[in-house]
């Protein structure tokens, strides 16, 4: 049933609310408050998409950083990866307020496609697509890009306690998790909806959008029935969720190391707003925009005075780490893609240092600045300075 009143959704939501208090197991919240579907993925989606999506995009394209933005990114990246983020916070903010976009709580009344997998209406198809999109908006990224200023980034404790504390406060919360921080890995989006402690391990139970609770099978309903659908969390913060099947190896990540677990309240992950690169004018507010092209090209350094970005392979960790950037990871399977995708705040000067062999695409936009570069790798080491200045070669490393 489609809303036609918001008078009617919110009369569902009050009706079906009692009956969706939190535990752990099979619980009634997981069967209120989530899709008789699994995820989905799309490309080539449509400009006015694009349009719905974020506030002050122009009607038509017209050749400036938002149609590049569309182009680079959102077109066709941003959603075959699937629509887990989309799909979490959409049935959150239907369970928030009743409805969202014209369809009513409970989200489990939309059937599925034949085979399962994704919306049978193509307008709610088009509603978790425009809701999928603020993963890349403004306030989202600011919000990603605190968290990682203060290191928390990593830590499963922090997640644990943020989660807490944004149920506590009726701001139902996604938990955003990764098998590592390069762009072109893996992410996902959960909603965390219950904690407990169990020995000497804390667990966040989770709603996942690849696995519904409607379909039958060890790896969907059995999962929850068993009590399978848990970050675990070990005491010096180290965080654990299986992704795929329980016989494959974990996520993981730790505060020095790993994937992220970042706890986002949907206050942040619902609200519609700007492109990042709003506002750029003010050096403290600037999120700027680095794309990387080319299917074996690797970031291998990025520093500012004293500050270095990477440890190693791995993102650095302590005193004197680079702490403003984001790496972007499309929230969903994996795409094999050969985009990467950095948010950088702030407008101070950067170096760069990247290895590429064969074909490879910088791209800035950076201090109000749209600036490129291209060429071809031999595996030699290249520095690119913010804004973008021409490739000096290093020796090979």
């Amino acid at each position: 049933m489609k809303a036609l009143l918001p008078g009617l959704c919110m009369m569902a939501f009050l009706a079906a609310s009692p009956a969706a208090s939190a535990q752990a197991v099979d619980t009634p919240w997981l069967r209120e408050n989530t899709w008789a579907f699994g995820n989905m993925d799309s490309g080539n989606v449509s400009w006015d998409n694009f349009r719905a999506t974020f506030v002050g995009v122009a009607p038509n394209p017209a050749g400036d950083f938002d149609q590049i933005f569309y182009n680079d990114l959102y077109k066709d990246k941003l959603f075959n990866a699937g629509f887990c983020y989309g799909m979490d916070v959409m049935a959150m903010l239907m369970m928030s307020d009743g409805g969202w976009m014209g369809f009513c709580h409970p989200p489990y009344i939309y059937p599925a496609r034949s085979s399962l997998s994704g919306a049978l209406d193509p307008k709610l198809v088009q509603a978790i697509m425009i809701t999928h999109g603020n993963q890349i908006n403004r306030g989202f990224l600011v919000f990603l890009l605190d968290v990682i200023a203060a290191q928390e980034n990593r830590d499963g404790n922090y997640a644990y306690y943020q989660v807490g504390k944004y149920l506590a406060q009726g701001d139902q919360p996604v938990i955003s998790v990764s098998q590592s921080l390069i762009p072109t890995d893996s992410a996902h989006v959960l909603v965390p909806y219950y904690e407990d402690v169990s020995g000497s391990i804390k667990r966040i139970f989770v709603y996942d959008p690849n696995r519904s609770i409607y379909v039958p099978g060890s790896d969907r309903h059995d999962y929850y029935a068993n009590g399978s659908n848990f970050i675990a969390i070990k005491s010096d913060g180290t965080w654990s969720y299986h992704f795929n099947d329980l016989s494959v190896p974990p996520w993981t990540g730790n505060p020095s190391s790993g994937g992220n677990c970042i706890a986002i309240p949907l206050s942040v992950a619902g609200r519609k707003d700007r492109l990042p690169q709003s506002l750029f004018a003010d050096a403290q507010l600037a999120i700027n925009t680095i794309f990387i092209f080319g299917r074996d090209v690797h970031v291998r350094q990025v520093t500012a005075g004293d500050r270095r970005y990477m440890n190693g392979r791995e993102v650095a960790f302590g005193k004197n780490a680079l702490t403003t950037i984001l790496p972007f990871q499309t929230s969903g399977r994996n795409p094999n893609d050969t985009l990467q995708v950095y948010f950088v705040r702030g407008i101070e000067p950067q170096c760069w240092e990247i290895e590429a062999h064969g074909p490879y695409r910088v791209e800035m936009f950076y201090a109000g600045q749209h600036t490129a570069v291209s060429g071809v790798g031999n595996g030699d080491r290249m520095r690119f300075y913010t804004p973008l200045r021409p490739v000096i070669n290093q020796s090979r490393r």
